[in-house]
């Protein structure tokens, strides 16, 4: 399930990323990182077609998702699959999937995680669990809605902080 989930993600975010961003990544390129504006512009591949069908199989999986939470308070998991800053691959490397691995199925679910900083690997490098309760819908840990959510408006980055 963890993988069907994971692979609305993709579709998801890119396509509501290139809503957001698009009128700046179109008149302002240089305003964004070369890691992210290769993204973005990989975003603009998904079309909306893509972005409702991915809608589909999320509504349709949700059910199994919160089947997990049965019979417990909290889920633990790692925070992160990747540590070291600069040696994460790109998001189009066959491991570039790796460092959301264990965050990108709560993006999709709406169900709400906190990663806490929990010690040190044997590098010196920080490690993290992530605890996620079930969003009950009324729950304030619950999203809003994405018409109501902050960035969804016309208002350029700058306008809406």
């Amino acid at each position: 399930m963890l993988t069907e989930i994971a692979g609305t993600f993709d579709d998801i975010l890119l396509w509501e990323a290139w809503q957001v961003h698009r009128d700046q990544v179109e008149s302002h390129s240089g305003r964004y990182g070369p890691e992210t504006l290769r993204l973005l512009r990989a975003a603009s591949a998904v079309d909306e077609d893509s972005y409702q069908a991915a809608l589909r199989r999320r509504t349709g999986l949700l059910p199994s998702a919160a089947q997990v939470y049965q019979g417990i308070d909290v889920l633990i998991t790692p925070g992160r699959a990747l540590y070291r800053a600069g040696n994460n691959p790109a998001s189009g490397h066959p491991r570039g999937g790796l460092e959301g691995l264990f965050t990108a199925v709560f993006n999709v679910t709406g169900d709400p995680a906190l990663v806490l900083p929990c010690g040190w690997d044997a590098d010196g490098l920080p490690i993290g669990i992530q605890l996620s309760p079930l969003a009950a819908p009324t729950s304030p840990c619950s999203p809003p809605p994405l018409s109501r959510r902050p960035w969804r408006s016309t208002a350029t980055p700058a306008e809406a902080r």
